[in-house]
């Protein structure tokens, strides 16, 4: 529908062909005007605003890449400073005389010693222990201790039950515990003298030893005892051999016991004799085998267990010359 100018509006042809005439209008006075007027628009006429950009999209912000982190620079190791040490001094002469100064050779090797042989220990013989000066071994208690042995086990110093003086020895065993002493002679030798006084205070239905010569390897050679019933006993040689006599030690007062005794070294038989107070035993008095070592230790007391009994010793005295018998005990 074409609409009327008494609406102020103009029908769409008319205004087309309007439209067209004055761009050829235009077209056609152009160069004109750019002739009369040069390049600058015409008085009066305002120029054209210059038709403005559509406006462009925003530009993509192009990422830029992330700043490295600078890092630290690597410190360059410095060398160390050498320390400054103090200056040698340089020693003065002292005002003493110094040797003059040697050169330091090498050491040579050290050689090995030799290493000592050990000289074996000449064995004792009966004729070198003879040779050899003899003490006798004696003890009365007097001294109050037992210093003159080399083992103490039971065998104790009291003074309750003397013989003379003040002191004597006391075997006592239980049972349980043996009751002795060792000694070592002051030299070995085959023939010997053995000389001690003796009371017997109680004893059990159990032998009791009374004394004991050993060799110098502390092996029993000759063993003197009361039976069960307190009778003398010995017991001789390695085997060993026992024998028995008929002669009690009556209990409760004091008795002399004397041994003499021989070893024979080439090993046949040797000897024993036996005497209390004052008499002689046959039955332990004959030849017997001891062996062929010499006597070298002397034991007083029992050393076995499962004994019984009290004895009380005195005035024991060992010795190489025969011992003579004290009156005192001599029956009249």
């Amino acid at each position: 529908m074409i609409m009327t100018s008494r609406e102020g509006r103009f029908p769409r042809r008319a205004g087309l062909r309007l439209v067209v005439c004055l761009t050829l209008l235009v077209t056609l006075l152009g160069p004109l005007a750019s002739d009369v007027y040069g390049d600058d628009p015409p008085p009066g006429t305002a120029e054209a605003p210059a038709e403005a950009p559509a406006p462009a999209d925003p530009p993509t912000p192009t990422p830029e890449p992330p700043t490295p982190t600078p890092e630290p620079p690597t410190p360059t190791p410095e060398p160390p400073t050498p320390t400054a040490e103090p200056p040698t001094a340089i020693p003065t002469a002292a005002p003493t005389d110094a040797p003059p100064p040697t050169t330091v050779e090498e050491p040579a090797a050290p050689t090995r010693s030799p290493r000592p042989t050990r000289t074996p220990r000449p064995r004792r013989t009966p004729a070198a222990a003879a040779a050899t000066t003899w003490e006798p071994f004696a003890e009365d208690f007097e001294a109050g201790t037992l210093a003159h042995w080399d083992r103490v086990r039971g065998l104790v110093v009291q003074e309750q039950l003397v013989l003379a003086g003040r002191y004597a020895g006391r075997i006592a065993t239980t049972g349980q515990h043996p009751a002795y002493a060792l000694a070592r002679l002051p030299q070995p030798s085959s023939e010997l003298a053995v000389r001690l006084r003796v009371q017997v205070v109680a004893q059990g239905e159990t032998p009791i030893t009374l004394l004991a010569l050993r060799d110098e390897a502390n092996h029993p050679v000759l063993l003197v005892y009361l039976t069960a019933d307190g009778a003398l006993a010995l017991e001789v040689g390695p085997t060993p051999e026992r024998r028995r006599s008929d002669v009690t030690v009556v209990p409760g007062r004091w008795h002399e016991l004397r041994l003499q005794v021989a070893v024979a070294p080439t090993g046949d038989p040797g000897h024993v004799a036996v005497w209390l107070d004052g008499a002689p035993i046959e039955a332990l008095s004959e030849p017997v085998f001891l062996g062929s070592e010499p006597l070298g230790w002397l034991q007083l007391g029992e050393n076995r267990t499962r004994r019984v009994g009290t004895v009380v010793v005195d005035d024991l005295l060992v010795d190489r010359a025969p011992i003579p018998a004290d009156p005192r005990f001599v029956p009249a």
